[in-house]
């Protein structure tokens, strides 16, 4: 995925061109030693008075970066202090040597955007570069909750992952597709670093069709990522009970069936009493 450079001038007969490169940088958080932020230019000939290179992470104008090319060796600033190998050479061009960043074993809390600005004293342009350090979730769990009468409450949770991730919950009855749910309730919490994250949605029991499956989908913006766990949910049956006229609920058909067996004999039973002692009391 490419992000585009902006480019912006300030004038002067000598231009900075900037060499445009894919943009983003995704590796989870613990499985590379070393990741590289270039900062690709093409400098007129000559026009290399007063250039120099200083990186930003976007939102703070503070530089974490800077290498003064005439005068001072690359320095390391902020939140990359003691994060890089400053004598990673990015060409042997005396005038490009330092312009990248060589982050040593890249973690989660170095994600951001970064900003490269190349200067001299007749132009300067800037060059931006993403850097998505990921965890996975430690958790991802789907349950359904009976909270109340013909409402079934499906809760999906996720434990520490970063960045804040995207959840999704979805219903599936039989073979068809799975439905996505829209209107979730979503809290996120922020622990140590990473995120912890729930979403539920109340689903009537009149609309499933028979067993449904609930499945929670969890993907992390742009990467690969993507986790998924279900449940399986029986919706409650209604039945009609025959000696009292109200309504039932249980989750086995069999058991339902028995019990309404058992209703049907004992009250057959009680009429054939009450027939028995009506025709006594006729004689």
């Amino acid at each position: 995925m490419a992000i585009n450079a902006r480019v912006t001038s300030t004038g002067g007969a000598r231009t900075i061109q900037v060499v445009e490169e894919p943009g983003l940088h995704v590796a989870e958080n613990g499985t590379v030693t070393e990741i590289i932020l270039d900062c690709p230019y093409i400098l007129e000939e000559n026009d290399n008075s007063g250039l120099t290179i200083k990186w930003y992470q976007v939102g703070n104008p503070i530089p974490v970066y800077q290498w003064i090319v005439s005068s001072s060796p690359p320095q390391a600033l902020g939140i990359l202090e003691g994060r890089l190998d400053l004598s990673y050479k990015a060409s042997e061009d005396e005038n490009h040597r330092h312009r990248a960043l060589k982050i040593i074993n890249p973690s989660t809390e170095l994600s951001g955007q970064y900003q490269c600005k190349i200067s001299t004293f007749d132009d300067e342009k800037d060059y931006l570069q993403k850097l998505i350090i990921y965890s996975k979730p430690q958790v991802v769990e789907v349950w359904t909750e009976q909270r109340e009468d013909n409402v079934v409450t499906v809760v999906c949770e996720v434990d520490q992952v970063y960045p804040q991730p995207n959840l999704h919950l979805c219903q599936r009855s039989a073979d068809s597709d799975c439905i996505n749910l829209s209107g979730v309730k979503e809290v996120n919490s922020w622990s140590r670093g990473s995120y912890n994250m729930t979403v539920e949605r109340e689903v009537h029991e009149d609309t499933l069709d028979g067993l449904t499956t609930f499945e929670c989908v969890v993907t992390i913006p742009d990467t690969k990522v993507e986790m998924l766990d279900h449940t399986k949910y029986q919706p409650r049956l209604q039945v009609q009970d025959p000696e009292e006229g109200c309504l039932e609920q249980g989750f086995d058909p069999d058991s339902i069936s028995a019990s309404l067996i058992a209703k049907a004999a004992t009250a057959s039973w009680r009429r054939y009493q009450h027939e028995d002692f009506q025709d006594i009391k006729d004689v």
